[in-house]
């Protein structure tokens, strides 16, 4: 049987609609990460495009796991939990429940392009971008981790989503780091295979 041995209601509506604000600036800046490598075919194209696509597409089901979790359930378990203790203690409600739901993260297309195209300034700019929304998108999962650590909310609910956000965060930042590795080594290669392709078809 599940048991709560602590909770303080009257906090929770305003941390609840701060760890939702947070989650959906990180659900903005995520969608729009992923318009950019989107949008980054125009300029880029080959073997080397569909491998970067399909890391960001392997991300996916972990983002949005996440996002379900701090736009919509810990938010309104929260407002839930803070009502039904308002209720008990007052007689009315503390908070409109807000069920909120984020935006998906949608899986990138891959084509089977013939030949390479490969704009350097066009994908380095891209590459410098999409860094920045990763920086952004750690950062606000630490407010949100650190919003959620001074919830008064002392229950097995409580730390399992904890357990499953410190998790999912692990993973994602891990991922990140990856891609932005992988970035990097895939445009090197590119530009190198770009340079002994023009080598070889030179006629002196």
């Amino acid at each position: 049987m599940a048991k709560i041995e602590t909770v303080d209601y009257k906090r929770m509506p305003l941390q609840a609609s701060e760890i939702r604000e947070e989650a959906k600036a990180l659900n903005k800046e995520m969608i729009i990460a992923y318009d950019s490598i989107k949008n980054m075919h125009e300029v880029w194209y080959g073997i080397r495009y569909n491998e970067l696509v399909q890391s960001f597409n392997n991300m996916i089901p972990s983002l949005n796991d996440l996002l379900t979790l701090i736009v919509s359930e810990i938010p309104y378990a929260l407002e839930t939990i803070a009502n039904n203790y308002s209720i008990a203690d007052c007689g009315q409600t503390a908070v409109a429940i807000n069920n909120e739901t984020p935006n998906k993260i949608q899986n990138l297309p891959t084509s089977n392009d013939v030949g390479m195209r490969f704009l350097t300034l066009e994908v380095d700019e891209v590459k410098q971008e999409v860094s920045r929304k990763f920086l952004n998108a750690r950062e606000s999962m630490d407010k949100i981790e650190a919003i959620y650590l001074k919830v008064v909310w002392e229950s097995e609910a409580s730390q399992a989503f904890k357990a499953k956000f410190t998790a999912l965060k692990n993973e994602i930042a891990t991922s990140f780091e990856n891609i932005n590795t992988q970035f990097k080594k895939l445009m090197e290669q590119t530009v190198q295979d770009i340079e002994n392709a023009e080598k070889a078809n030179t006629v002196n």
